[in-house]
C-alpha cells in the first residue's frame, strides 16, 4: 500500500497541506502518517522594563502558556483525525518533540513523498530548532510537495 507523509511544525496547521495529501491517499489509495513536530517549551517573553505588567505576568506563567499551545496541537491531531474518518482515509498521527533528524527520518520510512507547507521552516510557537527544517526538506530522502498556504 502506498504511503505519504503530511509534516506540520509547531501549532500550525495547514488545511491546505491536508486537503493535498487527502487527494494523494485517495487516487493511490494510500495511508498516510502526519507528523506534528513540537518543541518541548516555548521560551519566556517576558518585559524589558519592570513595571506593574510584571504583577500580571505572574498571573499567566510560561506553563500555563505551554499547556495552552499543546492543547492547540491536540485539538489539531483530532481534527486531522476526525477529517480523515470522514473521507474514510487512513492517517497515522505521530508527535516528536525536539527531534532528531533520525528521529524524523526513522518516521518518514516508507514514504513515496511528503506534505508540507511553505512556511514550515518559519519560527512560531512551538516550532523546533532541534533540526534545520529546511536543509532537511531540501536533502529530504524522497520528494517534497512544497504547498502554498493562505496568508
Amino acid at each position: 500500500m502506498a504511503k505519504a507523509a503530511m509534516l506540520f511544525n509547531g501549532i500550525r496547521y495547514s488545511f491546505e497541506v491536508v486537503d493535498q495529501a487527502f487527494n494523494w491517499a485517495k487516487l493511490n489509495n494510500g495511508i498516510l502518517t502526519a507528523i506534528f513536530l513540537r518543541a518541548k517549551s516555548d521560551p519566556g517573553e517576558g518585559y524589558i522594563f519592570p513595571s506593574d505588567l510584571d504583577a500580571a505576568e505572574n498571573l499567566y506563567t510560561t506553563d500555563d502558556s505551554n499547556a495552552g499551545h499543546i492543547a492547540i496541537s491536540d485539538s489539531n491531531i483530532r481534527l486531522l483525525q476526525h477529517a480523515a474518518a470522514v473521507e474514510n482515509i487512513k492517517v497515522h498521527s505521530v508527535t516528536l518533540i525536539d527531534p532528531s533528524r533520525q528521529q524524523l527520518l526513522h518516521e518518514l520510512e516508507g514514504s513515496e513523498c511528503i506534505f508540507t507547507s511553505d512556511d514550515i521552516h518559519e519560527s512560531g510557537t512551538l516550532t523546533v530548532d532541534s533540526i534545520n527544517i529546511k536543509k532537511f526538506l531540501a536533502n529530504a530522502p524522497v520528494p517534497v510537495k512544497i504547498i502554498k498556504s493562505r496568508p
